[in-house]
């Protein structure tokens, strides 16, 4: 993905049939042509092709032989000598293409007598064996799990290097990502927060007002503050604008304390592949709607959904089911069909009898 955003021609090889296993993760989203795909495999194979390559056969290896003097560089992660065992390694396709760059990625290294070699090099095995979980580790105390505030200089590295490659532009312009503010006075407030921001202690790591923007319209950059605390008013207010906050917390229950404290309660979410951690986040959080490993937590419109305490107006959620009972007057029929033979009139109130 890095790679495309630089500006390189990226080549997926896929497996045949199912093709990579992130076709199948959840969320799943529908295609105009009624193929549903997973989120995952959205995401990551932004501005990529693919092809489906099947190694194994000999009609799969002449294929990738016959595409490896066409690229600059291949890259595979498919495990420790797997790939040499197919006859796609380094040593098979650099005697065919000698400027070739080969770039393989695994988990724990190319050693095959590794004890790690065949260990899957999911996120939570390469942090707990990296140390990461020790980064939030005070004296005579067990490690922190996922601190966000041991996690958060690489994570702010990582948006900051991101953001000058958004384009904002015009609604028309099809590559533009972010476009432009309902009008120039709100623009300026935007603008307003960030140029206080530093002022109250805060670090501007990317100002979106030095951006290159479109010279017509009220487009403001996208921007990145980081170190910021409750009682600055890039935190309190709800800006409704470009600009990404990173607040640094230790602990889930100052975390979560943080997050309930706070006088808006729109939405919030949790990043884990700890499903009892995102249970328990879905009970402790005090806001209208959560979402668990889900970046905007809004569902279709047909699910009724809004905002807790300040980000709430009136009384009822928009959209799906309270959206109908807004609109709806409620009428009420009280109806008795007595046996004429057996019954007589009682204009009283009904009774249990």
């Amino acid at each position: 993905l890095q790679l495309h955003h630089l500006g390189a021609e990226v080549v997926k090889l896929e497996s045949p049939g199912t093709g990579e296993n992130a076709r199948q993760s959840m969320p799943q989203i529908t295609d105009r042509a009624g193929h549903k795909v997973g989120a995952t495999y959205l995401r990551y194979g932004l501005g990529k092709k693919s092809i489906t390559v099947d190694i194994r056969s000999d009609k799969g290896r002449a294929l990738v032989e016959k595409l490896a003097p066409h690229f600059d560089v291949v890259c595979e992660n498919l495990g420790p000598g797997r790939a040499a065992k197919f006859g796609v390694g380094y040593e098979q396709l650099s005697k065919i293409a000698p400027k070739l760059i080969y770039l393989s990625i695994s988990g724990f290294g190319e050693r095959t007598q590794s004890p790690y070699a065949k260990w899957p090099a999911f996120a939570g095995v390469a942090e707990a064996m990296s140390g990461v979980y020790e980064y939030a580790r005070r004296p005579h105390q067990p490690p922190v799990i996922n601190p966000v505030g041991g996690v958060g200089d690489k994570l702010v590295d990582a948006i900051a290097a991101r953001m000058p490659k958004v384009k904002v532009g015009p609604g028309t312009d099809p590559d533009a990502e972010m476009g432009p503010l309902i009008t120039g006075e709100h623009r300026d407030k935007v603008a307003s927060y960030l140029a206080g921001a530093a002022g109250e202690g805060a670090t501007v790591v990317v100002d979106g007002r030095e951006a290159d923007l479109p010279s017509e319209g009220f487009f403001l950059g996208v921007s990145l503050v980081d170190g910021v605390k409750p009682g600055m008013k890039v935190y309190d207010d709800e800006i409704f604008g470009p600009v990404l906050s990173v607040v640094r917390v230790d602990t889930y229950e100052e975390a979560v304390d943080l997050i309930n404290s706070h006088q808006y309660g729109n939405g919030t979410a949790i990043f884990t592949r700890d499903g009892g951690a995102a249970r328990q986040f879905q009970f402790d959080i005090q806001v209208g709607m959560v979402g668990i490993n889900v970046p905007i937590p809004v569902p279709v419109a047909y699910y009724s959904f809004g905002g807790w305490k300040a980000s709430l107006f009136g009384d009822a959620n928009m959209y799906g089911p309270a959206g109908v009972d807004f609109y709806t007057r409620t009428k009420t029929v009280t109806s008795r069909w007595p046996d004429p033979s057996t019954s007589s009139v009682d204009l009283g109130f009904p009774r249990t009898r």
